[in-house]
């Protein structure tokens, strides 16, 4: 079962069992990283990046959420997610570094033949919640988050297009009719880095419009598993680029919840160089 395959890939990971990692993954494997323009070509490339990483970070599972069942492991790990259904999943995990750095790690995993064949990955640190919208905002309350993934191939073809609708007014610089056009008026809105909850469309555009600046937004890519889809965007605010990873779940034609996930761009260490290549 896919979802079991991911669960197992996730603790292999944790545990750097390589020869397990090596069982799961398709002979194509390949993993990127958009943040520093990488691309892990090989398994053994992959390997050689671990074994010679300083301080690799513990890997925690708690929650999988999938079309046909939802369970929890160990209460003392830390919820986060994984969602998906047939070749397409996501993942949402935290990363704890082991000396205080606590990093949210959201991204793409996309299976061939039963096994990993394509990895997209994105590193998310923590940041304090701006003080300028705290009125329109509220605590995200702990706990795992249950997320169905059912949906056909007609419901998945409209909601991409519903993205690159909102995608293009976004562009074209109207954000408010953009967000109406997308998300239901009791949309829900997640930033888990910053530990906020946005409830309500209008308190969306409010936020966009207080925002000391907007950014010029670029969608890089749309995947749908059912009735959620995964967008990767490009956010430029003047020369300054950050990067972002969504869930978005719909309901109907529009989107009922969505978790964001926000990362900036680093130069890819030199120490790593001869085992990748750039994207």
């Amino acid at each position: 079962m896919s979802r079991e395959l991911i669960r197992r890939y996730v603790e292999a990971n944790h545990a750097r069992d390589f020869d397990a990692l090596r069982g799961m993954r398709h002979p194509g494997w390949t993993a990127e990283w958009p943040q520093s323009g990488e691309r892990v070509p090989s398994h053994d490339a992959d390997v050689a990046i671990h074994e010679a990483y300083p301080g690799y970070p513990a890997h925690q599972l708690a929650h999988v959420a999938g079309r046909d069942e939802r369970w929890t492991l160990a209460p003392t790990m830390t919820p986060v997610r994984v969602v998906g259904a047939g070749g397409v999943w996501a993942a949402e995990l935290l990363l704890d570094y082991g000396d205080g750095r606590r990093y949210h790690s959201p991204g793409i995993v996309e299976l061939r033949d039963g096994l990993v064949w394509r990895e997209t990955v994105y590193w998310a640190a923590p940041f304090e919640a701006p003080a300028w919208r705290a009125d329109l905002v509220e605590a995200i309350e702990a706990g795992a988050v249950d997320v169905s993934a059912d949906g056909g191939p007609e419901e998945e073809e409209a909601h991409v297009e519903a993205v690159r609708r909102y995608a293009d007014a976004a562009a074209a610089g109207d954000l408010a009719s953009a967000l109406r056009g997308l998300y239901h008026e009791d949309a829900v809105e997640d930033i888990p880095q910053s530990g906020e909850r946005v409830r309500g469309v209008e308190r969306m555009i409010a936020i966009v419009e207080r925002h000391p600046a907007t950014p010029r937004l670029e969608l890089r890519r749309a995947a749908p598993i059912g009735n959620v889809v995964l967008t990767e965007k490009g956010l430029r605010y003047g020369d300054d680029l950050w990067l972002e990873f969504a869930v978005k779940e719909f309901r109907g034609d529009r989107v009922a919840r969505v978790t964001e996930y926000f990362a900036q761009p680093f130069e890819a260490p030199e120490w790593r160089a001869r085992w990748v290549e750039r994207l």
